[in-house]
């Protein structure tokens, strides 16, 4: 299954490549600007990292970001796990709503001092297999309690 996750990815950079070089030819010749050609990668990437990874990203309010993400569990690919994330009047990253309870205080912790957003998700994926496989072993996925502030 590894294998074919890893084939997948490559055809879809392959194709994906051969998309951003094709926006960037019609983006020098036509009336689309740099904007515009920035928007489309985004959500070429967006659309990479749904397919690929399950990934949903929502604003279910104003100043607030729902990440949800499907295929972790291998005896339930369908289920979302889901956190929130906000910033406070400190303007530093706030974690909430997450969904099953995972203790992510030094996932948190590291994203204050980076800001790096992308491996922070990458962290949350990885804390939710492990507590998805323990929950197939048995074990307490030693949840902690919400927000993390």
């Amino acid at each position: 299954q590894g294998q074919c996750l890893r084939d997948r990815a490559k055809a879809h950079h392959l194709d994906a490549s051969a998309e951003l070089r094709r926006l960037q030819a019609a983006a020098a010749k036509g009336p689309e600007g740099p904007e515009q050609l920035e928007l489309r990668e985004l959500e070429r990437q967006a659309a990479l990292y749904s397919a690929m990874l399950g990934l949903r990203v929502t604003q279910p309010e104003e100043g607030c970001l729902e990440f949800g993400m499907r295929s972790v569990s291998a005896s339930q690919p369908d289920r979302e796990y889901r956190f929130t994330v906000s910033i406070d009047e400190r303007e530093e990253f706030v974690v909430h709503r997450v969904d099953p309870p995972v203790d992510c205080s030094a996932a948190v912790a590291a994203l204050r001092a980076s800001n790096d957003i992308r491996r922070f998700v990458r962290e949350m994926r990885r804390l939710f297999k492990a507590a998805a496989q323990n929950q197939q072993l048995g074990v307490d996925s030693g949840g902690s309690p919400q927000p993390f502030t």
